[in-house]
């Protein structure tokens, strides 16, 4: 069954522990939460790059 909402889904590319990562989340989702169906919380820090942080090395 899909969501009573319209998904709008923005991903995340990064490496941990020198390994490629990427997490996806449908931002849309808060306004709605919590949902029943779906009991667990899951709580993301993505650090945002500035201008001090670039150029990257990769």
């Amino acid at each position: 069954m899909g969501a009573p909402w319209t998904q709008q889904f923005d991903f995340y590319i990064a490496v941990d522990d020198g390994w490629p990562a990427s997490v996806v989340v449908d931002m849309a989702a808060l306004e709605h939460a919590p949902v029943a169906s779906h009991p667990t919380v899951m709580l993301l820090h993505v650090p945002i790059l500035g201008a001090a942080d670039l150029p990257r090395r990769d």
